[in-house]
């Protein structure tokens, strides 16, 4: 077991003018994650840097060391609150609605068919990933922002990815045989699978495709197989609850399938 009081006296005697607190952080899928909040003294915000991601075969003081390794290369990012800079800092993001009942109550969100549509704030886009909290109600305030106007400005940071060129940004994978899966993801494949939630991308991939069937491999992508009429579903639902099995349980989107009917717009939960 973790000796994280002993963690954070290492690193505070390193670094200079910083305060540590250890924070419990509820993820979704009720995963609940340790880290600590390295904070500086002059700074009203802080990241959030996690223990889990060492094994237990990694001592303390190695462990003190990797936090304060990533600690430096993060301290200079703003995380301060500023939407003017950047209209495309509201990142949508699709979970799981059953897995996540108590998170859906402390934050503004869209329901779509059994997952619900929520939103992140980007603090910081690099080569490494994307710094980014999830969007309560309390940071929804902060930012003076309700919930259609949220969906908005995520409307944007999808156009910036997705609408300039579909089956380029999506990765895609442009083939012609009716039976492979497509993956279709954000150009980032960060929570890309958000995108099914919105209806100017579903126009165009039933343009492309017809009648489609979605088969959620994660939330940052799903897959895509054009609908026929000898399809097996009860298989792709093994399918995608065997795929579930092998994923890191916050990153499971749902255990369904769902198929999309082109001429009436509308979508069909198979379970």
């Amino acid at each position: 077991m973790r000796n994280v009081e002993k963690i954070i006296q290492t690193i505070e005697s390193t670094l200079v003018n910083v305060e540590v607190k250890y924070q419990e952080v509820t993820k979704t899928n009720g995963m609940i994650f340790h880290g600590l909040v390295i904070k500086n003294k002059s700074s009203n915000v802080a990241p959030v840097l996690y223990l889990d991601k060492y094994p237990e075969n990694v001592t303390d003081e190695e462990v003190a060391e990797l936090i304060l390794d990533e600690y430096q290369h993060v301290k200079d990012t703003d995380f301060n609150i500023d939407i003017s800079k950047d209209m495309s800092k509201i990142q949508p993001q699709l979970i799981n609605t059953d897995r996540n009942r108590m998170l859906l109550d402390r934050c503004p969100h869209i329901d779509f068919l059994d997952m619900s549509l929520v939103f992140r704030y980007i603090f910081d886009k690099g080569d490494d990933g994307i710094a980014s909290a999830l969007i309560n109600y309390s940071l929804a305030e902060q930012l003076r922002m309700d919930l259609d106007e949220l969906y908005l400005y995520s409307k944007r940071y999808i156009d910036e990815l997705v609408i300039s060129n579909i089956f380029d940004m999506l990765h895609v994978e442009d083939h012609d045989d009716p039976e492979l899966l497509y993956v279709v993801s954000t150009r980032t494949q960060i929570n890309g699978a958000a995108i099914i939630a919105f209806p100017e991308v579903v126009d165009i991939l039933a343009e492309k495709f017809g009648d489609f069937v979605i088969l959620p491999s994660s939330v940052h992508e799903v897959l895509l197989m054009p609908m026929t009429d000898n399809m097996h579903y009860d298989y792709l639902i093994e399918m995608v609850r065997e795929v579930n099995s092998t994923l890191e349980p916050s990153e499971i989107l749902s255990d369904n399938v769902y198929r999309y009917f082109a001429e009436t717009k509308q979508w069909e939960i198979l379970d």
